[in-house]
């Protein structure tokens, strides 16, 4: 006998079922009346981000935001203080959408340090390689790799053979 409780969830579990992603994005809102505003995303998941903008919208109030490779959304304000708003989708944008923007908008700074550091990183290791390679080989060098191929090869012939 197979026994089971099915609980759902309360709101506030639902608010945050997806991880927001950090991200700097500016783009526009528009709010219900039609005012376009100026705005940057802040933080990004499949059901909703973190807006930044001076648009008067308080809880509750909807707007369409534009997200970079899709279609405008249709988000509502959860909560406000200040120009921030933490707002909820009415349908869940794709993953895909949400990766497409951290890929694109890396947390300010991040992405110049790490660039930065592989950078030195590179030129660290292409130093130490010149430091233990021979600009060229001399030609008495040459011709005992040659001879030595040769000799190899033929090793391997009088054994097949």
């Amino acid at each position: 006998m197979l026994v089971a409780r099915i609980r759902a969830r309360s709101r506030d579990a639902e608010r945050r079922w997806n991880v927001r992603r950090d991200v700097d994005i500016a783009t526009s809102a528009r709010a219900e009346d039609g005012d376009g505003y100026a705005a940057y995303i802040r933080n990004l998941s499949e059901n909703g981000l973190l807006i930044e903008t001076k648009a008067p919208l308080g809880p509750r109030d909807t707007f369409e935001v534009s997200l970079p490779d899709y279609a405008e959304c249709v988000a509502e304000v959860v909560w406000a203080k200040g120009d921030l708003k933490g707002c909820r989708f009415y349908a869940p944008i794709p993953k895909s959408v949400v990766s497409a923007a951290v890929l694109r908008s890396p947390v300010e700074g991040s992405s110049e340090q790490i660039y930065d550091e592989l950078r030195h990183a590179r030129l660290a290791i292409d130093d130490e390689e010149k430091r233990h390679m021979p600009e060229t080989l001399s030609v008495p060098g040459l011709v005992f790799l040659l001879v030595a191929e040769i000799a190899i090869l033929g090793l391997l012939f009088g054994m097949l053979g």
